[in-house]
């Protein structure tokens, strides 16, 4: 179910999970194509957002934007990541499969969303998202939510040897390759660069995506365009 996450960081920090079901639904989609209004409304409503959810343009590449104000139109910014110092201000990422990388100030300055498929991460996003936020690593929270999990994300050896030999400090993230194939670990590359950043307290939800299907979306098991909002916000 659609829930709001227990999670370390300050009490005026906020963390709410979207699934497939919400309220009566089992078909519930955060994606603003196919969103209907009034179950916005009803997510608005029963978990007390301070505005209606606003979604980014992600492309799976490495930009991240600050929120100054509230934002009010869908798709405006091409980023996957957004990060705001004002209060009751939402910034949330879609994913199916991919992984939501939430990070928080220890004392509730400021929050921010990451939207990290291995593309993104391919790219350092969460360091340059970091190094725009311009933060102490040492007050800094981490939250990784749901994905897809190792065992159900296979990958090609040329994407294995692409990856470490950029990112070579990731090998440990990747299986053993058999005939060919590997499987990546997505929240053990965002720890490792989380880690490299100097970012140690570091929460993690361990649900697959893949796995399971009457909870989560997902893209490698169902092809659907249905999406799940990862949100962050101050009061």
């Amino acid at each position: 179910m659609t829930h709001k996450i227990k999670s370390q960081f300050a009490p005026n920090i906020h963390l709410l999970q979207t699934t497939k079901q919400f309220a009566g639904l089992t078909d519930f989609d955060v994606h603003p194509a196919h969103i209907h209004i009034d179950h916005m409304q009803q997510l608005q409503d029963e978990f007390e957002l301070p505005h209606p959810l606003i979604i980014q343009q992600q492309e799976h590449k490495d930009r991240a934007v600050e929120y100054n104000d509230i934002p009010t139109t869908n798709f405006r910014h091409r980023a996957d990541a957004c990060f705001t110092r004002q209060k009751n201000t939402i910034c949330a990422v879609m994913t199916a499969d991919c992984l939501p990388v939430m990070l928080a100030d220890k004392n509730g300055q400021w929050v921010a969303a990451i939207h990290c498929g291995w593309r993104s991460l391919f790219q350092n996003i969460i360091s340059k998202t970091f190094s725009k936020i311009q933060a102490n690593p040492i007050y800094t929270q981490a939250y990784l939510g749901p994905c897809i999990q190792q065992p159900h994300y296979e990958v090609d050896e040329d994407f294995v040897i692409n990856f470490t030999n950029i990112h070579p400090d990731t090998e440990l993230a990747f299986s053993p390759i058999i005939n060919g194939k590997s499987q990546a670990n997505l929240q053990e590359i965002a720890n490792i660069q989380l880690h490299k950043l100097g970012i140690l307290e570091i929460q993690t939800c361990t649900d697959c995506t893949f796995e399971q299907a009457p909870k989560y979306p997902s893209w490698r098991r169902d092809q659907s365009p249905q999406r799940m909002a990862t949100l962050i916000w101050m009061t």
